[in-house]
């Protein structure tokens, strides 16, 4: 790298031979630019600065780096408490990401699939080990504490033949308050070999004072780690507020600063001056601030009096906030967005979206959401439910098929910016074939069986009522047009059998009274 001294020297060489012949100079300018096939961005010149340093090929886990993620875990902390726009944004990723988990076995056995189902919900109500929580609560939780923390994790805790779940937040992972000593193959709370590979994780107790006491070194196959890396050489996530915190704290204090002229300029009443100087002076307030300088404490209705010779110049309150300070409001909260991944819709207006665009920005929200579920079926859900379901059948509590693993995981439905345009589009990709019943279930969050299930009791309701009443069941529903000729029909082909078995059907049911 050219140093500034060397370039200072090579600026001035180049001045001289301008003095002594500018063409020879002109010539030397343009065979430079055409033999330098650089980046502009690595070399801009006096355009703009650029932020290189010493740093600039620093391993992703450094001690500054571990540093900075500890600050910037306790500024989201704080931006979330304080700020409802910030929390706004992790109480809806949550609700939309995991509002709703439902496991689904898969095994090829629809008995030991309902076997598993049964011991998976029963295993849900009673998973944390503080028995405070179910599974779908501690999983919004883990999410957040990603989103917000960094990271989170899960402790493996076996309790005779059931697992319970110990939660970890990210803070306790590793004590930040050691970010800066340096251990070989220690990267905050997290402990490697040679290869990479985890040895262990370090993880403390926090008491009501804030001090982190008693570390636990928890081995990998025992501790489920949450958190979206970057990088490939992390372990340990970074808060998805990263870049978007000096917006946040810009925008909070920006926010509390208009108000505060608004209520200024509000809380004044009149102005009262005093035009004869024999009239003795008064005072116009006590109030002072740290360093004794004299103001004037904010209230409602107050009438100001004013010495000879001053002015009282207010805000006009009238045009507070401005539509120029609205706009600059919008462009944080977009910087805000793109670095959380999210479209701006999404975390701030809806209303100025319509039509094409609407559906548009929910694509791209859904999709930013499949990101983060995928991410916790993979690092999370999977590990969680592999590890209960081999300890159940470790057990003899569900059947040992070899397939007791396999099924797939249901979140809420899809976001859908106009009901009407998507259900006829998933009715044309149904009756084309290039969709499933069990695919449209899962976008509006439904599991295709249970579905399934349920259409035949209300069908086999229909039959009833009709039997009993005597009413066409064309009549009871419009979404069974030929039933009655379809069920004469069936009738007829498998014949006097068949009637049989279908006439418990077709009966009513039988009274309470016999």
């Amino acid at each position: 790298m050219i140093t500034r001294f060397e370039r200072s020297i090579h600026g001035a060489i180049e001045r001289v031979i301008a003095l002594a012949s500018p063409e020879k100079a002109i010539r030397r300018q343009f065979e430079r630019r055409i033999f330098e096939f650089g980046y502009d961005a690595a070399n801009p010149g006096r355009a703009r600065q650029i932020k290189a340093s010493g740093l600039f090929n620093a391993a992703s886990e450094n001690l500054q780096n571990n540093r900075d993620r500890v600050k910037m875990m306790w500024e989201v902390r704080d931006l979330v408490q304080n700020y409802s726009f910030v929390k706004s944004i992790l109480l809806k990723e949550a609700m939309y990401v995991c509002g709703k988990i439902q496991y689904q076995a898969n095994t090829g056995d629809p008995q030991v699939d309902s076997a598993i189902e049964d011991y998976w919900q029963q295993w849900c109500e009673n998973c944390d080990i503080t028995g405070r929580h179910v599974f779908r609560q501690l999983i919004q939780l883990c999410h957040m504490s990603m989103r917000r923390d960094g990271d989170f994790g899960f402790i493996l805790v076996a309790q005779g033949p059931d697992l319970k779940l110990q939660c970890v937040e990210g803070d306790r992972i590793g004590n930040p308050n050691q970010a800066g000593l340096a251990e070989a193959n220690y990267f905050g709370g997290v402990k490697v070999n040679e290869l990479g590979q985890i040895l262990f994780y370090r993880i403390f107790t926090r008491n009501i004072h804030g001090q982190y006491l008693d570390p636990t070194e928890v081995p990998p196959d025992s501790f489920v780690h949450y958190f979206d890396p970057l990088r490939s050489d992390q372990y340990r996530g970074i808060t998805a507020f990263d870049t978007a915190i000096p917006h946040a704290r810009d925008l909070y204090e920006l926010l509390q600063m208009e108000k505060m002229a608004v209520k200024w300029a509000s809380a004044q009443t009149g102005i009262i001056t005093k035009q004869d100087p024999s009239i003795p002076d008064w005072k116009t307030g006590d109030a002072t601030t740290n360093k004794g300088t004299p103001a004037e404490v904010i209230e409602a209705g107050k009438l100001l009096r004013l010495l000879p010779g001053e002015q009282v110049t207010p805000f006009p309150a009238a045009n507070r906030p401005s539509p120029t300070f609205q706009g600059f409001v919008q462009a944080l909260v977009r910087e805000m967005a793109n670095g959380l991944n999210l479209p701006y819709s999404f975390v701030w207006d809806m209303s100025v979206l319509g039509g094409a665009t609407a559906r548009l920005e929910t694509s791209q929200t859904q999709r930013a959401f499949a990101r983060h579920q995928n991410l916790l079926v993979e690092q999370v859900l999977n590990r969680i439910k592999n590890a209960v379901l081999t300890r159940a059948v470790a057990f003899k509590i569900i059947p040992p098929v070899p397939t007791y693993r396999v099924g797939k995981w249901q979140f809420p439905a899809h976001i859908t910016a106009d009901v009407g345009y998507q259900t006829q589009a998933d009715l044309a990709m149904l009756s084309s074939g290039l969709k499933t019943r069990s695919d449209i279930y899962g976008e509006m969050g439904l599991d295709f069986e249970d579905q399934s299930r349920i259409l035949a009791r209300e069908i086999q309701f229909y039959q009833r009522l009709a039997a009993e009443t005597g009413v066409p069941i064309e009549l009871l529903t419009q979404t069974l047009p030929n039933a009655s000729l379809m069920l004469s029909q069936m009738q007829q082909a498998m014949g006097a059998t068949a009637s049989g078995r279908l006439a418990p059907q077709l009966a009513p049911e039988p009274s309470a009274s016999g």
